[in-house]
């Protein structure tokens, strides 16, 4: 079985501006011939959609490119990334949904990547 690559531990955590987190619905609503409407859970887990921002230096986007390239296959792989959640920073088993996109800081040297991923991993402890 193959390894899961892992967020280079050199390159930086995600910025908390510019995240966002969008939970996909684990329930169906069903609408009844009385005019309500009634929720009831189908999954326990669904899919979780992320965007993340890093702030990089040139030597550490250019690390991002070669693992980007060379580890996850151009975001073809599952990779486990570093998520924000209501628990902190964890390492979550996550897959691209859209190729990296990259743009300059104005006035530095410093380089914004935005990721899209997907995770189907439970982001909360039962209980």
């Amino acid at each position: 079985m193959a390894t899961i690559p892992s967020w280079p531990a050199t390159l930086p955590a995600p910025a908390i501006d510019g995240y966002s987190v969008k939970p996909k619905p684990t329930f169906v609503r069903t609408d009844m011939d009385s005019g309500r409407a009634r929720n009831r859970r189908r999954f326990v887990t669904g899919a979780t959609e992320f965007q993340q921002r890093f702030r990089m230096t040139q030597s550490q986007l250019a690390i991002f490119e070669a693992w980007f390239e060379n580890e996850a296959f151009g975001g073809a792989a599952d990779a486990m990334m570093p998520l924000i959640t209501g628990q902190g920073k964890v390492m979550v088993q996550c897959e691209f949904t859209d190729t990296y996109q990259r743009t300059a800081v104005p006035g530095s040297k410093l380089h914004d990547v935005t990721l899209s991923l997907s995770t189907y991993s439970k982001l909360v402890p039962n209980g």
